[in-house]
């Protein structure tokens, strides 16, 4: 019995091997890149909308403590209306307006609805 000590096709077949296995790794990787940019855009996408909704609590905010609720205050607008928010006049302070905003692709809207409590 003779053992073939230059088996012809090996070197081949171990050049296959390799290079299948570095193109799984590179497929891998890629992906992985691939899907920490779809996060990365995501992230960046909600601290933009979290930063507008937090310019607008603020705005509200400013809105309540420097008006009166009856005279011109948050108890003068309708319920279910969307309004929001703008800086008007110098000083510039915040006043609410009929109607939707559109910031950077966010919409924004302020909404007041009646509520009540059980006796």
């Amino acid at each position: 019995m003779s053992v073939n000590k230059n088996p012809k096709g090996i070197i081949l077949i171990e050049v296959l091997v390799a290079i299948s296995v570095i193109t799984i790794g590179l497929v891998y990787l890629l992906g992985t890149y691939s899907f920490s940019l779809k996060i990365s855009g995501s992230k960046k996408e909600f601290y933009r909308a979290n930063l507008i909704a937090q310019e607008c609590l603020e705005g509200v905010r400013n809105f309540r403590d420097n008006t009166n609720w009856s005279e011109d205050g948050l108890g003068t607008f309708t319920t279910s209306t969307p309004y929001h928010l703008e800086k008007t006049g110098l000083p510039s302070k915040w006043t609410l307006v009929s109607g939707e905003e559109t910031i950077d692709g966010f919409t924004r809207r302020i909404v007041f609805d009646d509520v009540g409590r059980d006796s």
